[in-house]
């Protein structure tokens, strides 16, 4: 549970850390990653993310080759992530189980926006940015209303 949210070449997030019960365990986790391949990945979900950390930072952005639906799923990571490539294209990467269906379901999209937020705060962050908010901005207001969403913004431009 957190904000992720992007805009103008930044990527952004809170750092605190929430366990399921509402307990925060940290304030000072980082959720925004350079990844080999030069890419920007903001991860909300597991904490244990590595699968799909790994699988992201192979990708060849060059020929726009992207994790398929088969790869994400083997992960078995529930993820809610914003993926920004050099050149600025942004994609949403999304895993989670169904349980009502008993099943893992997975995409990469790209998203054809100027900006975009995920996370328990993503909603907040998006009206921020609606009216204008830089994606720092946008997690501090999102800060302010939902309870996931806290300690110190992180950001990272896209080189």
């Amino acid at each position: 549970m957190t904000t992720i949210a992007y805009r103008d070449g930044v990527m952004a997030s809170d750092s605190q850390d929430t366990e399921e019960d509402d307990f925060v365990i940290s304030i000072d986790s980082t959720k925004v990653f350079h990844l080999p391949n030069n890419s920007i990945v903001g991860m909300a979900g597991d904490t244990d993310d590595r699968g799909v950390f790994e699988l992201l930072g192979k990708a060849d952005i060059e020929f726009c080759e992207r994790p398929t639906k088969e790869e994400l799923i083997e992960t078995r990571t529930t993820v809610d992530a914003l993926w920004v490539w050099p050149d600025q294209r942004l994609w949403s990467v999304y895993v989670t189980y169904r349980a009502d269906e008993s099943e893992w379901q997975a995409y990469v999209s790209e998203i054809h926006s100027d900006y975009a937020a995920v996370g328990s705060g993503g909603k907040f962050a998006l009206g921020a940015m609606a009216f204008g908010a830089s994606a720092e901005e946008a997690v501090e207001v999102a800060s302010e209303f939902d309870i996931y969403t806290g300690g110190s913004v992180q950001s990272m431009s896209v080189e």
